[in-house]
């Protein structure tokens, strides 16, 4: 703030709490974010088999991470505030409270709203249970373990005792920070089966002979770029780690979306509309 005329800065309040809370949020952000990188990248690579232990990157490739995850989570973020703004819009900006006790039979009503919540509450346990009984897609052991650790925390905290005794931050932290850690594991896993799915070559590299000097492609698919390394897997679907200084040139084959439209998805329409461009 810019002291007005005749005024020092002495006389400020410069101990705001607010301009104190920004200062703190600004410097932990960079922590938070590598943080949230380390476990993105922990499920990348576990997701095609290989450990922190086997990868040649640097603190530098997982502070970039954030790059590669943040557009995805802006989006979960985006809709789930969308989702909320229109609830509270049709619900009026009622609270639950409120728009109980506005019904002719609130008992009824607490029971049937409560109902979805009961319901996730007893999924979270049996994905768990199903998934160490039966195996399967870990996603499912993601989304249960979630769950479960919300419901052990909250009845930890329950004890008043318990929580009189823990500061706020510390609960904050003990309930909500697992279960988003375990979101950027699973958004890292996520991402790396949808790489080790993805069949076509988006990034061609091209390389020189080390002795004859002439040009060779690479029949690989690069999954992920690092500071000193490409991360990618061969035509025999082996995993490689490809050195920067080695390729001569990343050729990228672009595939340019096109909306089909509802009357274009159609099997009489498809011949009139217009098809996906690959621009090289």
């Amino acid at each position: 703030m810019i002291p007005a005329v005749g005024e020092s800065y002495s006389s400020l309040d410069i101990k705001n709490p607010l301009l104190g809370r920004i200062g703190v949020i600004s410097a932990g952000i960079p922590s938070l974010s590598l943080i949230a990188s380390v476990f993105y990248d922990w499920g990348f690579f576990f997701s095609i088999g290989i450990s922190f232990a086997e990868v040649p990157t640097v603190i530098a490739d997982h502070f970039r991470s954030w790059l590669v995850w943040l557009p995805d989570v802006t989006i979960c973020v985006v809709f789930v505030l969308l989702i909320e703004m229109l609830t509270r819009r049709i619900e009026r900006g009622m609270t639950e409270d409120e728009i109980v006790a506005s019904t002719s039979n609130p008992k009824w009503i607490k029971k049937f709203r409560d109902m979805p919540f009961r319901l996730i509450e007893i999924l979270g346990p049996t994905l768990v249970i199903v998934w160490l009984l039966f195996g399967g897609s870990l996603t499912k052991l993601l989304i249960g373990s979630i769950i479960s650790w919300l419901l052990i925390s909250r009845w930890v905290f329950s004890l008043p005792l318990v929580k009189q005794r823990h500061s706020p931050l510390f609960h904050t932290l003990f309930h909500w920070g697992p279960p988003i850690l375990a979101f950027f594991f699973w958004l890292g896993f996520s991402s790396g089966e949808i790489a080790m799915a993805r069949s076509e070559q988006t990034h061609v590299p091209h390389t020189k002979n080390a002795h004859t000097g002439t040009a060779l492609v690479l029949n690989t698919t690069v999954l992920r770029s690092f500071e000193k390394y490409f991360l990618a897997r061969s035509g025999e679907g082996k995993i490689e780690w490809i050195q920067t200084k080695d390729i001569h040139f990343l050729e990228q084959a672009i595939k340019v979306p096109t909306y089909k439209g509802l009357i274009c998805d159609s099997d009489f329409w498809e011949r009139l509309c217009p098809k996906e461009k690959i621009v090289k």
